[in-house]
């Protein structure tokens, strides 16, 4: 996470999709993409972000977020913040690319012009489609 934030100038080293039930899906280091609860006695340090959606596009962010489960952590993914190469695979996901390719698939991206594997997890906070909100 500090490497993450160092290297990408950035005050954020992770992204995570969470709904109104409290689920949270995310491609964690070591564990792959998965779905956990959100412990609201672990806040702190979480700055949270919201992105309006219809109940359609919640559907399909959900829907899509939830067909990637399982899907290897992408480390190559996130080495290309250090070489700026591409690297990566379509079976494996980091943070940023999941909640990317979420919002993606529900016709709600956060940005016109710029890829899923793109960014990283603080520049997804640049999106004006994002408000911030407390939890």
């Amino acid at each position: 996470s500090a490497l993450i934030r160092w290297q990408t100038r950035g005050l954020y080293s992770h992204a995570a999709l969470l709904f109104d039930d409290d689920a949270v899906f995310e491609a964690w280091p070591g564990k792959g993409v998965r779905l956990r609860l959100l412990d609201r006695n672990d806040l702190e340090g979480i700055t949270a972000f919201h992105v309006e959606l219809s109940q359609t596009q919640e559907f399909m962010a959900r829907e899509w977020a939830e067909a990637q489960l399982g899907k290897g952590y992408d480390y190559w993914g996130v080495a290309r913040f250090v070489t700026l190469g591409r690297f990566g695979s379509p079976k494996k996901l980091f943070c940023a690319e999941y909640v990317m390719g979420a919002c993606d698939a529900a016709a709600a991206s956060l940005f016109t012009r710029c890829e899923a594997w793109e960014p990283a997890p603080h520049q997804l906070s640049w999106s004006t489609k994002l408000t911030q909100v407390e939890l």
